[in-house]
């Protein structure tokens, strides 16, 4: 325990892990100008007459898996630092911001937005390619950890699995430079049933000698009769070495996105094997998504239909 000291509790230079810092006069863990990376792990920060840590030009620190509370400032505070990656820890009833930037601490990075939460998942945007932590909180910091998300290339992320709240917070993380953003606004997560998962697929899964141009169908709705709407997302399979279809893949191209559960899809290839997948998103942030299926075009656009031969 390091505890009591009429200043830091710990001043870096080095790394700190599995250690109470408490009481201090001033901040718990002080870091000044550094080089290289210093990691600060699986510690309890608590109690400070100050922040739990405070990041002054204290470059690529790395602040995982702590548990920072009753500070007497912020949680963490980074002023004048870059590449503060802070991760999973857990940071609540500090007396000002969880996380606090300053003077492009962190490059000032934002914070994610949180669109829609509820107990079966939420879903936002944040910066394009970054992670996003969800936190749940009784207030607007992050007290419980609960799961990571990753953002597609227009800065969109979802989330599908169960949520604590009252309220959800987040963070975003850009993997390419290590900055960590301070905490989103806090959402209240909305009790609430997920979307009915969609199914029945049309055509039907692992058809073949489809049309070029054709209208995809599935079915959907809502067990509390919320507003759904949807995203469906294809692609071309990638075959395997060898010839084998990676009929399973993740596809990755956004074909439609409406409230409507069947659309018309055109300029598809002949002889060519699709795979395709449909979320279905309500109104109180409840998110589901099928299966993935797959069909075959045909080597053309059109089928013919002989007349019956009837005999007299």
């Amino acid at each position: 325990m390091i505890a009591g000291n009429t200043e830091y509790g710990v001043f870096i230079g080095g790394s700190g892990n599995g250690n109470t810092i408490a009481g201090n006069g001033e901040s718990g863990v002080y870091f000044a100008a550094l080089s290289g990376m210093t990691m600060v792990q699986a510690n309890t920060i608590k109690e400070n007459v100050g922040n739990g840590i405070a990041s002054w030009g204290g470059d690529n620190v790395q602040v995982i898996s702590n548990t920072i509370h009753n500070n007497t400032i912020y949680g963490i505070y980074v002023s004048g630092a870059i590449s503060n990656t802070l991760s999973q820890n857990s940071i609540y009833d500090n007396g000002g911001k969880g996380i606090a930037l300053n003077n492009g601490g962190n490059a000032n990075l934002a914070a994610p937005v949180i669109s829609m939460a509820a107990s079966t998942g939420a879903y936002g945007t944040a910066c394009a390619g970054c992670w996003v932590e969800l936190f749940s909180d009784a207030a607007d910091e992050g007290k419980v950890y609960e799961a990571i998300a990753m953002t597609d290339g227009s800065g969109r992320w979802g989330y599908v699995g169960a949520l604590a709240g009252p309220n959800l917070t987040a963070t975003a993380i850009d993997v390419s430079s290590g900055n960590t953003s301070e905490f989103s606004a806090p959402k209240a997560v909305a009790a609430n049933a997920s979307p009915n998962t969609p199914a029945n697929p049309s055509p039907a899964n692992n058809a073949t000698d489809v049309l070029f141009n054709l209208t995809l169908s599935w079915s959907g709705g809502d067990p509390d009769g919320d507003t759904v709407s949807y995203e469906v997302w294809g692609d071309a399979v990638v075959p395997r070495v060898g010839g084998e279809d990676l009929a399973g893949r993740v596809a990755a191209t956004l074909w439609y996105s409406g409230a409507a559960t069947t659309f018309d899809l055109t300029g598809l290839s002949p002889n060519t094997k699709y795979s395709w997948y449909v979320m279905a998103y309500d109104d109180k942030g409840g998110v589901a998504q099928s299966a993935s299926w797959t069909f075959t075009t045909g080597s053309s656009g059109y089928k013919l239909f002989l007349p019956a031969i009837l005999k007299p």
